[in-house]
């Protein structure tokens, strides 16, 4: 896994379109979480989605993933306060949820789990 500054994202706009599948962004710096979400919603051809982290199952995550769009490029999934989402799952669910990030290879998908920690 690769770590990067995410002040050079909002620097270099072009590059967050280059982003992995997945992507984790953590850290106390709310403002800057908010402005990436933000330049990736404006630059991004795909469905956008923002899922609470308390309010969301596995099943949502799997549902919106492997839906189809009909007139976008695929799905991008901002999962914020995913702390809470991570901690509410069980071991089956934690395999069934690296299963579901290995899929993710193809661009149609994009899920970005914010963090706080």
């Amino acid at each position: 896994m690769k770590e990067k500054n995410i002040t050079s994202f909002i620097k270099n706009k072009k590059q967050i379109l280059d982003l992995k599948p997945v992507i984790a962004i953590y850290g106390n710096e709310n403002f800057l979480k908010k402005q990436f979400i933000s330049i990736l919603r404006e630059n991004s051809e795909k469905d956008f989605h923002i899922l609470w982290g308390d309010e969301t199952t596995l099943e949502d995550l799997e549902n919106i993933l492997s839906s189809g769009s009909l007139f976008s490029k695929g799905n991008t999934v901002v999962l914020l306060e995913a702390d809470n989402f991570l901690d509410t799952l069980s071991k089956k669910e934690i395999e069934k949820l690296n299963l579901l990030l290995r899929s993710l290879n193809s661009p149609n998908n994009t899920l970005v789990f914010v963090l706080n920690k």
